[in-house]
């Protein structure tokens, strides 16, 4: 191929694209700009109090994942780094109940310590390089908060696999629930 017959940025018609400083991917109102009540809550937290740090600081594969998770139209949960921290979307914020909105931005295991011994296994396989996925997973979770007569028994189709963000090395376990039905 001679260099007049590549392709390059500039043909793509990318060279001279500007983006507005306020709504680069590398800030939070540019990553999480569009619909929702979750891009609206993401967009308006400080991401610097969280583990994972301003979005400005954020690694390309992080900003790409979380742009998968609020793009899907079911419910999906990403966990991300060494504590695992929880980003989700709308439809994985009916799952988290009373523990949302203190659930994003915070560890897993923080959030969600009555399925700890639950998960854990699963995050360890993951983290291994393991794809995992369950039908009828049954999670007994404390969706209305500690002081609830009973936990919520929430079964669901999971599926979890590890995001690798340079070559060999696993930094992120996002986790799709595509189908869960939350039930007393």
């Amino acid at each position: 191929m001679t260099a007049s017959a590549r392709k390059g940025p500039a043909d793509w018609g990318l060279a001279d694209r500007e983006t507005a400083p306020e709504t680069a991917p590398e800030t939070a109102a540019g990553l999480f700009a569009g619909p929702g009540t979750m891009r609206a809550l993401c967009r308006a937290l400080d991401w610097g109090t969280t583990p994972l740090g301003p979005v400005a600081h954020w690694p390309p594969s992080l900003r790409t994942a979380a742009g998968l998770v609020f793009g899907a139209a079911f419910p999906m949960l990403l966990l991300w780094g060494p504590d695992l921290v929880q980003l989700y979307n709308d439809g994985y914020r009916e799952v988290m109940g009373a523990k949302h909105p203190g659930g994003l931005g915070q560890a897993t295991r923080e959030c969600w310590p009555e399925v700890w011994h639950i998960n854990a296994p699963i995050y360890a396989r993951v983290r291994a390089g393991e794809t995992v996925w369950h039908e009828e997973a049954r999670y007994p979770l404390l969706r209305h908060g500690p002081d609830a007569p009973r936990p919520t028994t929430c079964t669901s189709r999971s599926r979890s696999a590890p995001c690798r963000t340079t070559p060999g090395r696993r930094t992120a376990h996002p986790s799709a629930a595509c189908s869960s039905r939350c039930r007393t």
